[in-house]
């Protein structure tokens, strides 16, 4: 009888102590799923980070292509843009020269040239800035003298000059000047084949002189 008690005992006892242990593989196998889990998640965030940041290395690749070749192909136009005012400068300086080839110089660096058209003193002077010029202004006695020469070829009286006159003043000493002493007291200036300056009504229509520079 007490033998049969101690083996009931002893049955009991040991399915307690298998019952603990399985409860405690059971705890280990939930503990490991759920480390392999988070491992599992880190290992791919860590993915999607390292495919983020190749997206951008990628994106600052085509970045600095593109500015590079923004740049190869802005230098190329700029090259081309700089070739281009190179070549129109000299064809400017080679219309300048044949222009100026055509005109009297009246000083070292002063050329006139006689318009034998009849206009007023604002069309003439329109006409003067298609040659790239303006009306004669001298302004030495050698200038008016050289001016004389070359209107005194034509048979007109009376020609433009590049000065308005818009009251009766005393011209300042130290400025040259050839207005006779009948001048009006308001106009535009005007030259005669002597080379005495006059004022005349603006409107009036007479050929005309227009000078430039080289």
């Amino acid at each position: 009888m007490f033998l049969c008690a101690f083996f009931v005992i002893l049955f009991i006892y040991s399915s307690l102590q298998l019952d603990d242990s399985r409860i405690d593989s059971n705890t280990v196998g939930i503990a490991i799923a759920r480390e392999n889990e988070t491992l599992v998640a880190r290992q791919h965030d860590d993915s999607v980070l390292n495919t983020q940041v190749e997206r951008m290395f990628e994106t600052i690749q085509k970045m600095h292509n593109l500015l590079t070749n923004m740049d190869i192909q802005f230098s190329s136009k700029m090259e081309a843009l700089s070739r281009r005012v190179d070549a129109l400068e000299a064809n400017q300086g080679s219309l300048r020269r044949s222009l100026i080839a055509e005109w009297t110089q009246i000083s070292d660096q002063k050329f006139a040239k006689l318009i034998s058209v009849n206009a007023n003193w604002t069309e003439a002077n329109t006409i003067c800035s298609t040659f790239f010029a303006t009306l004669a202004i001298t302004k030495s006695p050698q200038e008016n003298q050289a001016l004389t020469a070359l209107i005194s070829q034509s048979s007109d009286q009376v020609f433009w000059i590049g000065s308005r006159v818009q009251l009766q003043i005393d011209v300042p000493s130290d400025r040259f000047h050839s207005f006779s002493n009948d001048r009006h007291e308001g106009g535009c200036a005007a030259v005669t084949r002597e080379g005495v300056w006059k004022t005349r009504l603006c409107n009036e229509r007479h050929p005309f002189v227009c000078q430039k520079t080289k």
